[in-house]
């Protein structure tokens, strides 16, 4: 979502109309981007790789955190 603002795709100009309005994007333009972002990563298998590894190292980074107990009534 970042490149297409900042380099002013169409995408990106329909974007900042929601992002300036304090909308929500809709899903037709989150899937037009996921669609986008996945078509550069399948032509680049490199950078679809290293993709993968820092989606993965993230999961694998990120806290795993328990619920704190529930007190038990009386």
């Amino acid at each position: 979502m970042r490149a297409h603002l900042s380099q002013g795709t169409e995408l990106g100009i329909r974007s900042a109309e929601f992002i300036n309005s304090d909308r929500l994007l809709p899903d037709e333009i989150i899937t037009a981007v996921v669609r986008d972002h996945r078509t550069v990563l399948l032509a680049d298998p490199v950078r679809a790789r290293l993709s993968a590894y820092l989606a993965h190292r993230t999961r694998d980074l990120a806290p795993h955190r328990q619920p704190p107990p529930v007190p038990h009534p009386l």
